[in-house]
C-alpha cells in the first residue's frame, strides 16, 4: 500500500521464485474431516512481496502484485492491449474522470487468475491504467490486485513456502490461533484491520500483504539490499514511533530507511498471540492513517502490518468469517 493514493500502484523488479499451481492435499494425519480443496496460484515473491504470473495459452505470462490493503483492480494498458482484452463500460468517480475498464482475461486452467467476484465498484472488470499512472508516477507493474479481489475467499499465505492458495471447505485445525481481521463487506470496503501486540500494547492495524518500502541509504543498509530496492514492509504513524523512539532508544533505526523516511525495528510482533518475531515498521504521518485509512477501515488504525512481520508465518485469512489463522 502506498499513501495517499486513488488506487494504488506498486513496482515490480526481477522475480524470483515460481510456485506450481493447482492441487488439492491430503488431509492431515490423524485428521478424519475431509481435506479442503486448495487451489495454489502461479505465484512469485521477492523479498516477501507477492505476485501471481497467470499464463495464457500461447504461454505468456503477466505479472500482477497482490496487495490486500490496495485499491482498485488494474492492468497497465500496453498489457491490455497485449492480451487483446475487450473493452467494458466506463466507472464514472465523482470529481476523477471517468476510469476506462477492460474485461477480466482468462488464461490457460492451470495458470489462470481468479476474477473479482465481489467487486461492485469495477463489476469484475480490470480499471486500465496508462504505463504513465494517474499522477502519482508511471505504473511499473503490468497489473495490480487489490482488497476487492481478496474479498469473499479463504486465503493460505505460505511465507516459508512462497506459495497462495484458495482454500475451500476449509476447517481451522484445533492447534490453530486466530484473531478478528474485520472489514465493512456492506459497503463495499475489503480494507481488513488486525490486532497485533506490540511491546506489550494491542495496536490495530491494516492487514497489508502489499505494504511496500523503497529503501533510502540507511534502510538499504540495515537490510543488506541496495539503495533504491522495493522489500515488503509496515507502516506506523508517527505519533507512534516517537513512542517507541522515546521508550526504547536501543531500537534499530534507519533515519533515511524508505526514501527519506524513518524506520525502526520492533524486536517482536505477536499476531494472534503467536510471535512473529522483530519487523522493520516506516513512519508515515499520522493523517495517512488517522484520517485517510481509517476512513476506509470498520475502526481507526494506527499503521499497517505486512510482509515485514509476516516472513516467519504461514497464515489463513477467511474473508466471510473475518478471521485470521496463524498455523503452527
Amino acid at each position: 500500500m502506498k499513501l495517499p493514493s486513488r488506487c494504488t500502484t506498486v513496482a515490480a523488479a526481477m522475480l524470483l521464485t515460481i510456485a506450481p499451481t493447482s492441487v488439492v492435499v491430503a488431509a492431515r494425519s490423524g485428521e478424519s474431516r475431509e481435506a479442503p480443496a486448495r487451489t495454489r496460484l502461479p505465484t512469485r515473491f521477492e523479498h516477501q512481496r507477492i505476485f501471481v504470473a497467470p499464463r495464457s495459452a500461447d504461454g505468456t505470462t503477466v505479472l500482477f502484485y497482490t496487495d490486500s490493503g490496495g485499491g482498485l483492480n488494474m492492468i497497465r494498458e500496453d498489457a491490455a492491449l497485449r492480451l487483446g482484452l475487450a473493452a467494458g463500460a466506463d466507472v464514472v468517480e465523482q470529481g476523477h474522470p471517468p476510469i476506462r475498464t477492460v474485461q477480466w482475461p482468462t488464461f490457460a486452467g492451470d495458470a489462470d487468475l481468479p476474477a473479482a467476484e465481489h467487486d461492485r465498484f469495477l463489476e469484475g472488470r480490470l480499471a486500465v491504467v496508462p504505463e504513465e499512472g494517474f499522477g502519482e508516477g508511471p505504473m511499473l507493474d503490468e497489473g495490480f490486485l487489490g482488497s476487492r479481489w481478496f474479498a469473499g475467499r479463504v486465503w493460505e499465505f505460505d511465507y516459508p513456502s512462497r506459495s497462495l492458495s484458495i482454500l475451500e471447505g476449509w476447517q481451522a485445525p484445533a492447534n490453530a490461533r486466530s484473531t478478528p481481521l474485520t472489514m465493512l463487506p456492506n459497503h463495499d470496503m475489503y480494507w481488513p484491520r488486525v490486532q497485533v501486540e506490540i511491546d506489550g500494547e494491542q495496536l490495530d492495524l491494516l492487514f497489508d500483504t502489499g505494504a511496500e518500502l523503497r529503501l533510502g541509504p540507511d534502510g538499504a543498509r540495515a537490510l543488506g539490499r541496495r539503495e533504491g530496492a522495493r522489500v515488503a514492509g509496515s507502516f506506523i504513524t508517527a505519533r507512534q514511533y516517537r513512542k517507541w523512539r522515546d521508550a526504547h532508544p536501543d531500537w534499530p533505526v534507519a533515519l533515511k530507511g524508505d526514501g527519506a523516511m524513518p524506520m525502526i525495528q520492533v524486536p517482536n510482533v505477536r499476531i494472534a498471540g503467536a510471535d512473529a518475531g522483530p519487523a522493520w515498521f516506516a513512519m508515515r504521518p499520522d493523517r495517512s492513517f488517522t484520517e485517510y485509512m481509517s476512513s476506509m477501515t470498520d475502526a481507526p488504525v494506527e499503521g499497517a502490518i505486512g510482509g515485514s512481520a509476516f516472513s516467519r508465518l504461514r497464515m489463513v485469512a477467511d474473508y466471510p468469517a473475518q478471521t485470521l489463522y496463524v498455523l503452527p
